[in-house]
């Protein structure tokens, strides 16, 4: 099948927008900004929609309204109304248990405890799909060894907007990459890295 579905989780609400929790939603929209491109709701795969022609088919972004932990109702509806290969499915996503600034591109893995996976995985029936997980560990936490620490008592702090600009831009460049040159390259690039984002602690 032709076409790519890449999918930002995060939560509807103001109260959720300035949030870690959120940055799937930030990427998302910088792709669509780079590509000058407006966001409508679509009843029919329980989200809001940004769309544009790339190489042999479209690029549907998705964020899902479903709330954070029914995002699988949203994606599964979008792979069946536009006919997507789950093999162009890409999902982004903060991760609790990575340093802000950091991330890494997955495939085929177990949702680590996010919410927002857990729902997608149980919604597909299926975990063969590429992922792209963005940092939120403030750094202060991890360079104390601060793994015991909550992820409820940062992800949804407030994010200043010198950080969210650093990360969305850090993720835009990932998941363009993966469109441009497949997930091979894409984990072949950024696991091997340390990102170049500047220090993101986040208080």
């Amino acid at each position: 099948m032709s076409g790519y579905l890449i999918v930002g989780l995060g939560n509807p609400g103001k109260e959720f927008e300035n949030t870690p929790h959120n940055i799937g939603f930030g990427v998302l929209d910088r792709i669509a900004d780079e590509y000058r491109q407006n966001w409508k709701k679509v009843k029919p795969v329980f989200g809001e929609v940004s769309k544009f022609s790339y190489k042999s088919g479209d690029v549907i972004l998705l964020k899902p309204l479903t709330f954070m932990n029914k995002s699988g109702l949203a994606v599964k509806s979008a792979l069946r109304f536009w006919k997507i290969d789950l093999s162009n499915l890409l999902v982004v996503q903060d991760d609790s248990d990575i340093e802000i600034g950091r991330l890494k591109i997955g495939y085929n893995q177990s949702s680590g405890g996010h919410k927002g996976l857990d729902s997608i995985i149980q919604s597909l029936g299926n975990q063969e799909f590429s992922r792209l997980r963005l940092g939120i560990r403030p750094r202060i936490v991890a360079a104390n060894g601060g793994g015991h620490i909550k992820a409820e008592k940062f992800i949804l702090k407030f994010m200043s907007p010198a950080r969210r600009k650093a990360v969305f831009e850090q993720g835009k460049e990932a998941a363009c990459f993966w469109l441009e040159n497949g997930l091979e390259k894409a984990m072949s690039r950024y696991n091997k890295r340390k990102s170049k984002t500047p220090n993101l602690n986040i208080n």
